[in-house]
C-alpha cells in the first residue's frame, strides 16, 4: 500500500503545514532526499507533498517515500504525490520533538491566515518596515501584525525554561552554602578532636606551616572526593538534559572547569579557618587538656 491519510484526528500525531517556494531555504531545512516545495507547484498542477525524515521512517521504513502519495482527510478524492524528504525540525522542546510532518504547497491548499517568514540582514526595525511595505503593495487592506523576530519567539517559547534554570541556580547557590557549611562544620570538629595530636605533633617540632598542611590536606582531600563524585553525576545528567532539549542545551566542558575551580575554593576557604584555628594551638595547653 503507498497511499496515507493524515486525518484531521491524527494532528497530535502527524503535523500539517502548508507553505510556499523558499520556505525550507528561509528557515535552512535541508532536503534530504528529493526536491522541496517550487514555484511551478500551483493550482492546476499536480498535487505534491515534502514528507519529513521521521514520517518517512514511521510509516516507510523499508522503501524511498518518493512517489509515495498522501492525502489529508479520509473523505478527499485527490492524493498528493511525495516529491521530497525533509530534515526533522524542533517544532516544539517538550510536545512535538522531531514530530512526523507533511508540507503541501500553499497555493494548492490555501489557507485563510498567513504567516510571512523572512531572514534578512541589518537593523531589524528596518526588515519589518520594508516586510510590512512589501504586503502593503500587495494588498493594502491587509494588516501585518503580531511580527517578531525568531530571537523573540524563542525567547517566549523558553519562558518555561528560563524560569526552571533560574530556580536550579537559586538552589545550587543554596547548595553551595550549605556545602562550605559542613566542610567548615567537619573540619572545626576535627581540629578540635585532634588538639591533643596537634599539640604533641608541635611539641616534637612540627611548625605551623605543617599543621596548616595537614589540616587543609584532610579537608581537600574530603572536597576533592565529593567533587569528583559530583562532577561525574551532573555530567551523566547533563547528557540526559541534552538529548532531552536538543538545541537548546549543550555540554560545555570549560562550565565543569569553572564549576570544579568554584567549588574548590568554596572548599579551601571553608577549610582555612579551622586550620588556622589549629595552628594557633598552644602545645602546652594542648598537652595538659588531653592527659
Amino acid at each position: 500500500m503507498d497511499g496515507l491519510t493524515v486525518d484531521a484526528a491524527q494532528a497530535r500525531a502527524v503535523n500539517y503545514r502548508a507553505v510556499s517556494a523558499g520556505f525550507f531555504d528561509v528557515l535552512r531545512i535541508p532536503i534530504q532526499d528529493g526536491r522541496g516545495i517550487g514555484p511551478h507547484d500551483g493550482d492546476g498542477t499536480e498535487l505534491v507533498a515534502v514528507v519529513s525524515r521521521s514520517l518517512a521512517e514511521a510509516y516507510w521504513p523499508e522503501a524511498s517515500p518518493l512517489g509515495k502519495r498522501v492525502k489529508f482527510d479520509k473523505d478527499d478524492t485527490e492524493w498528493a504525490t511525495v516529491v521530497g524528504v525533509s530534515g526533522n525540525v524542533l517544532d516544539d522542546w517538550f510536545m512535538s520533538r522531531n514530530a512526523p510532518t507533511v508540507y503541501v504547497p500553499v497555493l494548492q491548499r490555501p489557507s485563510t491566515q498567513v504567516n510571512i517568514l523572512a531572514r534578512g540582514s541589518g537593523v531589524v526595525a528596518d526588515q519589518l518596515s520594508g516586510l510590512r511595505a512589501a504586503i502593503a503593495r500587495v494588498d493594502a487592506a491587509l494588516p501585518a501584525y503580531d511580527t517578531k523576530t525568531m530571537g523573540e519567539v524563542i525567547h517566549l517559547r523558553t519562558s518555561g525554561l528560563r524560569m526552571i534554570s533560574q530556580l536550579m541556580a537559586a538552589f545550587g547557590l543554596l547548595a553551595l552554602l550549605l556545602s562550605a557549611a559542613g566542610i567548615y562544620s567537619v573540619m572545626a570538629h576535627s581540629v578540635a578532636q585532634r588538639r591533643h595530636e596537634i599539640g604533641v605533633r608541635m611539641a616534637f617540632g612540627a611548625t605551623t606551616r605543617d599543621v596548616l598542611n595537614l589540616t587543609v590536606g584532610q579537608g581537600l582531600k574530603l572536597a576533592g572526593l565529593g567533587i569528583v563524585i559530583g562532577l561525574a553525576m551532573a555530567f551523566g545528567l547533563a547528557r540526559v538534559i541534552e538529548s532531552a532539549l536538543s538545541g537548546v542545551v549543550a555540554v560545555e566542558p570549560a562550565l565543569f572547569v569553572a564549576i570544579t575551580a568554584v567549588l574548590t575554593m568554596v572548599a579551601l576557604m571553608a577549610t582555612l579557618l579551622p586550620a588556622r584555628h589549629a595552628a594557633a594551638v598552644d602545645p602546652a595547653s594542648a598537652l595538659r587538656g588531653g592527659s
